[in-house]
C-alpha cells in the first residue's frame, strides 16, 4: 500500500505512519518497493506467519456465560483482570491485566462506538479488546533562560 493511502486507512497523519513503517522495515517485517516514483510498502509473507504464531501464543481466550439481554459491561466484569469504571456518559474499560489506558473493542468483528453498558447481548458473542497506545510525534524540551 502507498504511504498516504495507508495513513488515510488508519486515520493517522502521514509522518506518524512513515515513522511506524520505518520501524517495521528496520525490523524486517515489511519491505519497500519502488514503483515508478512511488514507494509501496508490503508485509513480508514469512513475517506474517511469525506474527500470527506470536499473536496466537499471546492471545488468551476467556469463555464466560451470561443471560440473554445482559449488557457487555456486566459480561466483561466477569473476566479476571478487566476493570470497568462508571461515568455520566456510561461505563468504560479503564484497564486490562493492570495495563491502564484507553481501550476500544470489536463485538463480533464490528468496532463499537458506544459504551459497553449500552450494548445488549442477545446471541453468542465474541469481543476483542484493543488498547490504544499514544504515539509521540516530537519530543520538545523547553529550557528556562
Amino acid at each position: 500500500m502507498h504511504l498516504s493511502a495507508l495513513a488515510r486507512e488508519l486515520n493517522i497523519s502521514v509522518p506518524v505512519c512513515l515513522r511506524h513503517l520505518i520501524i517495521l522495515e528496520k525490523s524486517n517485517i515489511i519491505e519497500k518497493r519502488n514503483v515508478g516514483g512511488t514507494h509501496i510498502f508490503q508485509i513480508k509473507k514469512e513475517s506474517m506467519k511469525k506474527l500470527h504464531t506470536l499473536m496466537d501464543l499471546l492471545d488468551e481466550e476467556h469463555i464466560i456465560k451470561v443471560n440473554k439481554g445482559s449488557n457487555l459491561a456486566d459480561a466483561l466484569r466477569k473476566v479476571p483482570g478487566i476493570k470497568i469504571e462508571k461515568t455520566k456518559q456510561g461505563d468504560f474499560i479503564s484497564s486490562v491485566d493492570k495495563s491502564a489506558g484507553y481501550f476500544i473493542y470489536e463485538v463480533n468483528g464490528k468496532l463499537e462506538g458506544m459504551s459497553p453498558d449500552k450494548i445488549k447481548i442477545d446471541k453468542d458473542t465474541t469481543v476483542e479488546l484493543k488498547r490504544l497506545l499514544p504515539v509521540v510525534g516530537k519530543k520538545i524540551s523547553i529550557k528556562l533562560i
